[in-house]
């Protein structure tokens, strides 16, 4: 049996290409894809003080801490005070 015989057979002698031309997607407008990360500063220090503060004195490395966003590489540097460091932690 043939494809075509296959699906006039399933859909109650259809022609397959019937079938086929009703399964059409509809026309869509063209989108441009591009990969945007949706990092900022201010999402990384949220996310930095949801940390316990003895795990953020911790991340205190040269006086700064650095955070590098493993999507889009962008690097941000923060004091320990922007951080959420208490001092003398």
């Amino acid at each position: 049996m043939t494809a075509g015989g296959w699906l006039e057979g399933l859909h109650g002698g259809m022609s397959a290409r019937l079938i086929m031309d009703s399964a059409a997607p509809p026309s869509c407008s063209r989108v441009s894809l591009q990969a945007k990360c949706s990092c900022s500063r201010e999402a990384v220090s949220s996310m930095l003080k949801s940390f316990e503060a003895k795990d953020r004195a911790e991340m205190v490395k040269d006086g700064k801490v650095v955070v590098t966003c493993e999507f889009c590489s962008s690097v941000y540097e923060f004091t320990p005070h922007e951080a959420g460091v208490e001092e003398g932690a």
